[in-house]
């Protein structure tokens, strides 16, 4: 699995690896790459979850679609009514 974090955050996984397979891939000025090898599962949803808007999942493909759906289905708690109307 192919994660991107914010600098700000990347250190704290750095410090605090998400797994013992962990490796950086890459950095810039903005964001750190890693690669975790690890067998998909709901406690690592939730940990990537977690992490909020300062990581980006990039692979595999069916656990950003498992985050996206999580995230829409959490912004979808927060909509009122006049903004469910609009749509």
């Amino acid at each position: 699995m192919i994660l991107e974090f914010t600098n700000d955050h990347a250190s704290y996984v750095v410090t605090k690896p998400m797994h013992q397979s962990q490796v950086v891939l890459s950095k810039n000025e903005k964001t750190t790459t890693f690669r975790i090898d690890v067998v998909l599962n709901y406690e690592l949803e939730r940990e990537i979850l977690g992490f909020g808007e300062c990581v980006k999942v990039l692979s595999p493909r069916l656990l950003i679609s498992k985050i996206k759906r999580r995230l829409e289905q959490t912004f979808s708690q927060y909509e009122t009514k006049e903004e469910m109307d609009i749509k």
